[in-house]
Formats: C-alpha cells, structure tokens, sequence
C-alpha cells in the first residue's frame, strides 16, 4: 500500500485559520503555565535560507511542544534592520537603505508564513522603527546620567572597505574581515563604553543561581566576564636594597606570576624619541627578580617598544 503525497494546496486554507482564530496568540491561556520563547532575529539584507531555518524550526518546535503540555507560551519575531549588513546591501544595490529593507522584511516573513513557525506577530517589532529605538535612546540616557555609560579613546579593529569597526569575532585567522575580505587595521577611535565591570562581581556570584544550565556555558560567561583582582609583585633593583619596582599583574591568581628574566613596560600612548640620557634603571643594572635582566642593557624606552 502506498503512503499519499503531502498536498501543499491545503496550507493556505489552515493558515488563514490560524491568522483568524489567532492561534499562535500569546494570553489565549490566562491561567495557563507562561513560558517565553525567543530566537535572535535576523538581519533583513536579503530573503532567509537554510541557515535561518536551522535556528528557527528549533524555536518552533520548542513553541509546540510547550504548547501542547497546555502552557500559554510568547514566541515573538522582529528583525534586526538598523545596522550595517541592511546599509552595505542597500548600497551593493544601489537602492535607498529603508526601501530596500522593508522590501526583504516582508519577503522574509512571508517565508516563514509559509514555514507555519508559530510567531506571534501582534509582537513583532523592527528595529529601525522609531517606535522600537526611541526605547534604545532612552536606555542609553537613562545609563548616561547614572554615570554608567562614558565616551573615551580605545584601539579598535577597523575595515578599511565598510568602513566600520568589527569585534575580534569578525576578523579571521589571516587578519581579514569576515565579511568584505579586506586586511584589518587597528586604530584608536573615540568611542562610547559601558561600565559593566561596575557589575562583574554580581555577575559572576549569579551564575551559579542559574539552575540547569550547562557547566560549560557558564565557564564561557565567566570568562567572557573577566573579572580578574590580579597580583602586586614587588621586584627588587639590582645593585641597590633600597630601591624596588612596585608592578601590577593582571593574573588571576599569584601563582601565574612566574620568575622573570626581564621587566619592561607597555604603554599605548605614540611612539617618542629616546631620552637624551641613560635611565637610572639602565645605570643601576635594570629591575629583576631571578634570573638575568636582559633589559638592563638596553633603555626604557626600548624596552617599553619592543613590549
């Protein structure tokens, strides 16, 4: 016996009724069990493909599954449109940024219309609608007069060919960006920060608060937290008991500060020309704990280059 092909001809009848009886509705169960169920949307530069589909068929089939236990679950969708994948592709096509994404926004929803994923879309939200940023202006206020969000000068990875900065995620083994291909420049931009070290501790203790998530991402979260006391080390200056190199280390445990055959120090601020005189470590035999100073016989300002 033969199994009947899938007749596509009767979707369209059930998702019109699904649209009308608002079956993917979040608050049609009001005394239901909530669960909240969300992907991270994706850029509108262009329609979805199949790696859209392996992110958002999980979602979906999480949503059904919570579903049908009989809770009331909210699965919204929106788009992630104000930024530079949309302008880039905007200008490749040679058409104005806002047309152009709305353009691939509905292209893409209907995609996923089509799919039956169970959004929500009385929730759906775009980001490049004044009635979605006028939220992210007033967040960033409301962190600037707290004191948490301040403007200062940093080194930055910079594209030479989107002209825009990008994280160290997006350059690739080669030094290259991810996306244009171009070699990646470091500069120095001023640039606006927000003070999350102010939180790290209450970020690190909440973690272990975090019941069923797996070691392993938890690990990551604290490393990409970062939160480090380090070490103050003290290094004694040859040829003088009097005198000693008080020097920070940013590791996370004294015992990473090993014996050192050399002392020198970084500085970010612009190459200047060499003092006219000898530096008084240079005099004295330079700073060292065990070992040999190599610096010694070299200046400060040397030492400070070649680190």
């Amino acid at each position: 016996m033969s199994t009947p092909r899938f007749d596509p001809a009767i979707e369209p009848r059930w998702r019109e009724f699904w649209a009308r009886e608002g079956i993917f509705r979040a608050g049609r169960r009001p005394d239901a069990p909530r669960r909240y169920i969300l992907e991270m949307f994706p850029y509108p530069s262009g329609d979805l493909h199949m790696g859209h589909g392996k992110n958002y068929f999980i979602g979906d089939a999480l949503t059904r599954y919570w579903v049908m236990r009989g809770h009331d679950v909210l699965h919204p969708f929106g788009w992630d449109a104000f930024g530079l994948p949309a302008e880039n592709a905007a200008i490749k096509y040679k058409t104005h940024p806002r047309a152009w994404t709305h353009r691939n926004i509905e292209e893409s929803k209907q995609s996923l219309e089509m799919a039956g994923i169970m959004y929500d879309w009385s929730r759906e939200v775009t980001t490049c609608e004044p009635d979605y940023y006028r939220w992210t202006q007033w967040l960033f206020l409301l962190l600037h007069r707290r004191g948490l969000a301040y403007r200062a000068k940093a080194t930055v990875n910079w594209d030479p060919v989107d002209q825009t900065v990008l994280a160290n995620e997006q350059v690739d083994a080669s030094g290259r960006s991810w996306r244009s291909g171009a070699l990646v420049e470091k500069r120095e931009l001023a640039q606006w920060f927000f003070k999350i070290t102010d939180y790290a501790e209450r970020l690190l203790v909440d973690l272990d608060k975090l019941e069923g998530w797996p070691e392993k991402v938890k690990a990551m979260q604290r490393n990409w937290i970062g939160r480090s006391e380090g070490a103050e080390v003290e290094f004694a200056v040859a040829g003088s008991e009097d005198v000693s190199i008080p020097t920070r280390c940013s590791a996370r445990r004294s015992s990473s500060s090993r014996p050192s055959t050399r002392s020198s120090r970084r500085s970010r601020r612009p190459r200047t020309e060499p003092p006219s005189t000898p530096t008084s470590s240079r005099r004295a035999g330079g700073a060292r704990s065990t070992g040999r100073a190599r610096s010694a016989r070299r200046p400060a300002w040397r030492s400070a280059r070649a680190a």
